[in-house]
């Protein structure tokens, strides 16, 4: 930031440098009281009263220029802080009245062992598995919420981590795991003429993100659908891929997936919240990496991750 700044006042500076420069040449080389050549020195006066308002009018230029680049971090900081004082507000608001359901919940399905009718003891508990479905859709969202806030401000430690074995782990893991055991979950990477070299990055930050990509392909794929996991390079860059055959996302709306809260019309018939995404663009943004999104309606989707090789600065 300070070389920056240096050299932008430098810049301002150099039309009375170069003022100065051509007075100064044309004093010396025209030094002579020659009538004809007095004009000259008379012009270079007027090149340096000339060079002086230039860097005047520049200086001016940068100082608004500061100013204004000063206010808009300061708002953009504002901004922020608000919102991770409203994440955790929302978090506390919800925490306790969700609290009082469970506890509420939990004693109503004491007493319902004594309810007769049977047919009224059974819809009694069948109100209460909703209440306890919906009682964990909130914690969940709660969760999520309280995730959000911790990312921001989560301090990044990056190590030396072996991207082949990542992978090969979370494919293991989303095979086993509820959603993933009807879906045909394949891994694909190179082995010739290397594999993938390692990636210095925050290794549960980076595992967060592409869990939260694999859980968002086995929710929204059918059973017995496919999703893929595939993995290459570049000079610069390691590339992830998480592709499934699912729902896919109306193309008026795959811009709009990223924002909070956000579900597409055609996944409102899938439990979620719409916060997934928003974690993973968090988390490649804190990585400096890059998240690109392609998808087809009733086609599927592609999830393109990318990382640089370089080791990036700590944020």
């Amino acid at each position: 930031m300070k070389a920056s700044k240096f050299k932008t006042y430098i810049a301002a500076l150099l039309p009375l440098i170069l003022g100065l420069t051509a007075a100064l040449i044309l004093k010396l080389k025209f030094s002579q009281n020659i009538p004809v050549l007095q004009i000259r020195i008379d012009l270079a006066s007027a090149v340096i009263f000339l060079s002086v308002l230039i860097c005047l009018a520049s200086f001016w230029r940068v100082h608004l220029t500061t100013k204004q680049a000063a206010r808009t971090r300061a708002m953009l900081a504002n901004e922020d802080e608000e919102h991770k004082q409203f994440l955790m507000r929302l978090d506390h608001e919800l925490k306790n009245p969700l609290s009082a359901i469970k506890t509420a919940a939990s004693y109503l399905e004491q007493l319902s062992a004594d309810i007769e009718p049977k047919p009224v003891r059974s819809d009694f508990q069948k109100s209460l598995g909703q209440i306890s479905a919906l009682s964990e859709r909130i914690n969940r969202l709660i969760l999520d919420l309280r995730k959000l806030a911790e990312l921001e401000t989560y301090r990044i430690e990056r190590i030396s981590v072996n991207i082949n074995q990542l992978l090969q782990q979370l494919v293991a893991d989303a095979a086993t795991s509820p959603t993933g055991v009807d879906k045909k979950i394949s891994l694909s990477l190179p082995g010739a003429p290397w594999q993938l070299p390692d990636l210095f990055t925050d290794e549960d930050l980076l595992y967060l993100c592409l869990s939260n990509m694999m859980n968002n392909a086995m929710k929204y794929t059918p059973a017995y659908g496919s999703i893929e996991v595939r993995a290459y390079e570049n000079r610069d860059a390691i590339f992830i891929e998480i592709a499934d055959s699912g729902l896919g996302i109306p193309p008026d709306e795959i811009d709009k997936v990223w924002g909070k809260l956000y579900r597409a019309r055609n996944s409102r018939g899938v439990p979620g919240n719409g916060l997934g995404l928003s974690i993973v663009e968090i988390i490649v943004r804190r990585l400096q990496g890059s998240c690109d999104l392609r998808s087809q309606e009733n086609t599927g989707t592609i999830f393109t991750l990318q990382l640089p090789k370089a080791k990036a600065t700590q944020t």
